[in-house]
C-alpha cells in the first residue's frame, strides 16, 4: 500500500483552490426543468413560489440549489408529480439520486 505521494501537486483542484465548481445562476418566473448536464450548483431565485423540476433519476446524481428569491421554490420529481422539498428563502438543500429515488441529503440556512 502506498504511503506518500511524491510530487504531487493540488493547485489546479478544488482542494487546492484554484479550480471552482459549476454553478448556475437563475431567476425564474415560471416552472424550471434541470438537466443532468447543468452545474450541480445552482443558485435560484424567484419573486414568487415556483416549481424547480429535478432532471429524470440516475445513480449518483446530486444536485444543490441555493434559494436566493424571496419566494418558496418547490422542488420535484421530473414527472412534476412528487413534492421533495419546498425550499424556504435564503435556504439551500442538497438532492441526491440513488437511480429510482430524489433524496435530500441536507439543508441549511443563510
Amino acid at each position: 500500500m502506498r504511503q506518500t505521494i511524491e510530487g504531487s501537486d493540488i493547485s489546479n483542484s478544488i482542494i487546492g483552490g484554484n479550480m471552482r465548481y459549476r454553478n448556475l445562476k437563475q431567476t425564474i418566473t415560471a416552472t424550471m426543468t434541470l438537466t443532468a448536464s447543468m452545474p450541480s450548483l445552482m443558485f435560484i431565485g424567484s419573486a414568487a413560489g415556483n416549481i424547480v423540476l429535478l432532471p429524470p433519476e440516475a445513480d449518483g446524481q446530486h444536485i444543490q440549489i441555493v434559494n436566493t428569491g424571496a419566494g418558496t421554490l418547490t422542488v420535484k420529481d421530473d414527472s412534476n408529480t412528487t413534492t421533495i422539498l419546498a425550499l424556504l428563502t435564503a435556504t439551500s438543500a442538497t438532492f441526491i439520486c440513488n437511480g429510482t429515488t430524489w433524496y435530500v441529503l441536507g439543508i441549511s440556512t443563510a
